[in-house]
Formats: C-alpha cells, sequence, structure tokens
C-alpha cells in the first residue's frame, strides 16, 4: 500500500470513529505547543525553537474498553523561524489537518497516540545566497550558503505521520508530546544555472526535504 493511501486510511478511520458516536459525547479543544526541530528541519531553518497553536474536536468514549480511548481530528498551525547562516536565512509557516486515535496504556490517565497529517507549507527567504569557486577548478561554483528550500517549492499539500504520548491532567487540562515526520519537497531541487555547474551541495543534490520536529504543550478541553 502506498504512503499516501495509508495516510488517507488513517485520517478516514478517525473521521470514522467520530462519525459514530453520539454527538453529547463530542468534546473541544485548544492546544499550544513548543517545537524542537530535528536534524532534518534546522538543516533548513538552522533554528532549534519554533511552537504553535490549535483547535479540535475529540470523542473520548466508548472505546475504553477496547484498549482504545478516543479519535481527535485537529487544525494546527505551527510557526519554524528561521536564523540567518553566512548570508541567508529561510523561515517555514507549516498549516496541519491531523487525525490521531490515542490508546490507552498500563499508566493510568496516560495513553499513546497515533495518527496522520496533511500539510500545507509556506518558505520565506531573506538574505542572499553567496558561492565560492571550487577549490579544484575555477570554472565550477559551490555554495557557500544558499537557501534550502525557496517559495515555490514549498507549495502543495504534503503528507506526515505523528506519535506521541498524552497525559490527563485533570478533565479539562493535558499534556502532551508528539513527534511528526512530514514531506516538504517532492521533486527535485532545483539546480544552478548551467552556465556555471556546480559540485556538490544543495544545487547539486535531488533529495527530497522531509521536516521533523518534536513538540511538547498542554491540551485544554471545554
Amino acid at each position: 500500500m502506498s504512503k499516501s493511501k495509508i495516510l488517507t486510511s488513517m485520517l478516514a478511520a478517525s473521521v470514522g470513529l467520530l462519525a459514530q458516536a453520539p454527538e453529547k459525547a463530542l468534546t473541544f479543544d485548544v492546544e499550544g505547543h513548543a517545537t524542537f526541530a530535528l536534524s532534518s528541519l534546522t538543516k533548513v531553518t538552522h533554528q532549534r525553537l519554533g511552537g504553535g497553536l490549535g483547535v479540535g474536536v475529540m470523542l473520548p468514549t466508548p472505546w475504553g474498553k477496547d484498549g482504545v480511548r478516543g479519535a481527535r481530528i485537529a487544525l494546527n498551525a505551527n510557526t519554524f523561524p528561521g536564523s540567518m547562516g553566512k548570508t541567508a536565512k529561510t523561515s517555514l509557516r507549516n498549516y496541519q489537518l491531523t487525525g490521531d486515535i490515542y490508546f490507552d496504556t498500563w499508566v493510568p490517565k496516560l495513553s499513546w497516540l497515533l495518527g496522520a497529517s496533511l500539510n500545507r507549507w509556506s518558505a520565506t527567504n531573506s538574505g542572499s545566497e553567496t558561492w565560492i569557486v571550487h577549490p579544484t577548478s575555477s570554472s565550477y561554483a559551490k555554495p557557500l550558503d544558499c537557501f534550502m528550500v525557496r517559495p515555490e517549492e514549498a507549495k502543495g499539500y504534503r503528507g506526515g505521520l505523528r506519535v506521541g504520548f498524552s497525559l490527563e491532567v485533570n478533565r479539562h487540562l493535558s499534556a502532551e508530546a508528539v513527534f511528526q515526520q512530514t514531506e516538504l519537497t517532492q521533486r527535485p531541487l532545483a539546480k544552478f544555472p548551467s552556465t556555471t555547474p556546480v559540485v556538490g551541495g544543495r544545487y547539486g543534490e535531488t533529495y527530497p526535504v522531509t521536516p521533523s520536529w518534536i513538540q511538547v504543550g498542554a491540551r485544554y478541553t471545554f
């Protein structure tokens, strides 16, 4: 099964669980979290810290007896501010539709979650890209500092996976820690103009950028 089909199935499962539930069982919530970028993201932003906000709807019952505490669908907005490298800076924004299923653990009030996300990214570049002459040949240049992601490369919708833990502090407040991995670019990155070939570095490669981060925050249920 392809990755896109798996993501679609997981989101559909969350929607299906919510649709089967009595209306009175639905609860609404808001969340806030700090984000800690991992290496796949810091290579773009050169910055570790960010943050985000979200709103969601959850059905905590009636699956507790089967080890499933509930399902949640949420809309999130995350920001990953960039830090200036040598001469260039890239900042990212991320908007998500997420679907998570919460499972009971052996620890009371602690559950673990597994889910999927549909992501929309935007990128902002500032500063300027710079190159130096390749040390082995004066006819080649290589990046000294460049934009890992350009605005046009961040367009479109991307899939992602989520896994984490949720601790119910009281009836209204929960603390959560979630690992996220998403896609960002799905095509080869733009290359430097052919009049000045590049050896190595960002412009000589065609790998995708797949940001990952850990978010830690709180969720308030009304």
